[in-house]
């Protein structure tokens, strides 16, 4: 089988791989896609060409882990196998709870409203370098 990978960005990419490659997997990334809804897009695209969708990742914190994970419950074209979900296992620190999630190998979906997981304020502001407050 053949998959791309880094040729998915946009949906420009989707209309040539769909229309003048044979590829019968994409590789989806919530980082490298555009966010959530573009991400959707694609996986909506390759749905319609016959394309399955492998929901993959680079080193990413746990909020883009969560979001690709609300995607990937989602989609009719999802491949049987081979998703990353550990990326915040190979991290020092997250500042989230992802990792909770994570059980011999397997991702769990929280139960939690919106991407459902926590993010530490505390260590956002570790981490932080600079900060500003907005009045709403």
């Amino acid at each position: 089988r053949f998959s791309a990978d880094e040729a998915l960005s946009t949906m420009k990419d989707a209309q040539k791989i769909f229309t003048e490659a044979n590829y019968e997997v994409v590789s989806i990334k919530v980082s490298k896609n555009g966010g959530i809804t573009n991400t959707a897009r694609l996986a909506a695209a390759a749905n319609v060409f016959g394309v399955s969708c492998l929901c993959n990742s680079m080193l990413e914190q746990g909020v883009a882990q969560a979001a690709m994970l609300q995607i990937a419950c989602t989609l009719p074209n999802l491949t049987k196998g081979g998703h990353c979900f550990m990326s915040t296992l190979r991290m020092k620190d997250d500042l989230t709870n992802f990792s909770h999630f994570i059980r011999d190998a397997n991702v769990r979906v929280s139960n939690a409203p919106g991407l459902g997981i926590q993010v530490s304020m505390k260590k956002v502001k570790q981490y932080a370098k600079q900060t500003a407050h907005v009045d709403h």
